[in-house]
């Protein structure tokens, strides 16, 4: 049995703590009325971002709105709190829906958009070296030529296109570098890639026939003046680098067009499809009819059936 002393002392602590005095304590210390699981953490799905902190501020404000006098309004707040928490849970599911069905669009228009250009590629590659086994002379030229340079603009239109025109740029460049002058078959290529008409292919089969010349001409001469075919490289590549930086420009304006293009598109697809909506609607428009209800009785607890 405990003694005198003990007892007193005890007594003394008791009277020490008086509970939570704030109102956000007593707010707090009144829920701990409610046993049962209605309103256990598992109303917070984690998985799908949700907080305990968030759907707790919902409590609080609600008591501290209608501050409860006895266990059937806290029940009654709690019930009205599920209620908005469910809500707030529809409104992100129809955003989670739209979400999924852009990236859905997104990602097969890309998907579409990159096979419709890997086709080009194809055809491109396949019509060159088309050309280039075709006799010099063959009618198979002319019919190879006017594929390449539709083929070329079909490419011209997309940034994915563009980007593998200036791979073959990039790759000229490297070999005007290395050996100052390009081989019939990169020649071809580089008439091809820049276009029939354009006039870098037309002043770049100029300075190439010179290199060509010039090599042929200190070939076996190992101290022949090399200054003209050093000067008409440097021309090349400044010809060439200048081609390259248009046609990343090019790519840049595509791309901003591309990306608005897409834009306007995905803006036609912020409606969920007809089924999924209905759904949507049809459980927000049972929680608001239950969210009435309960505020009714909570008002009732509260203040009494007079209005």
């Amino acid at each position: 049995m405990a003694s005198d002393k003990k007892i007193r002392a005890n007594r003394e602590n008791g009277r020490k703590g008086k509970g939570p005095t704030s109102p956000d304590g007593k707010a707090w210390s009144r829920r701990n009325a409610l046993k049962s699981g209605l309103f256990s953490k598992e109303l917070v799905v984690a998985a799908a971002g949700e907080k305990q902190e968030d759907y707790d501020a919902i409590l609080l404000a609600l008591e501290r709105q209608f501050s409860g006098q006895d266990v059937l309004s806290d029940f009654i707040l709690n019930r009205a709190t599920k209620i908005m928490w469910s809500l707030q849970r529809v409104s992100r599911y129809e955003t989670a829906e739209i979400q999924r069905q852009c990236n859905t669009a997104r990602y097969r228009r890309s998907l579409d958009k990159a096979a419709e250009v890997d086709a080009l590629k194809a055809r491109f590659l396949w019509d060159f070296g088309q050309l280039c086994n075709s006799a010099p002379r063959s009618t198979d030229r002319v019919t190879f030529s006017a594929s390449l340079d539709n083929i070329r603009r079909q490419l011209e239109q997309t940034s994915n296109g563009l980007e593998f025109l200036l791979e073959q740029l990039i790759d000229i460049e490297k070999e005007i570098e290395r050996d100052g002058c390009l081989s019939p078959w990169t020649a071809d290529l580089l008439f091809h890639v820049c276009g029939v008409a354009d006039e870098h292919s037309k002043f770049g089969l100029a300075l190439n026939q010179f290199a060509v010349a010039e090599r042929e001409r200190f070939k076996d001469d190992k101290e022949a003046d090399k200054t003209k075919f050093e000067q008409n490289k440097r021309f090349f590549l400044t010809m060439l680098k200048y081609k390259t930086a248009a046609t990343r420009a090019r790519k840049k304006l595509i791309e901003n067009l591309e990306s608005s293009e897409e834009e306007d598109y995905l803006a036609g697809l912020v409606m969920p499809p007809a089924d999924v909506l209905e759904k949507i609607h049809r459980v927000e428009a049972a929680l608001w009819r239950d969210f009435f209800r309960c505020a009714d009785r909570l008002h009732d607890t509260l203040y009494g059936t007079d209005r």
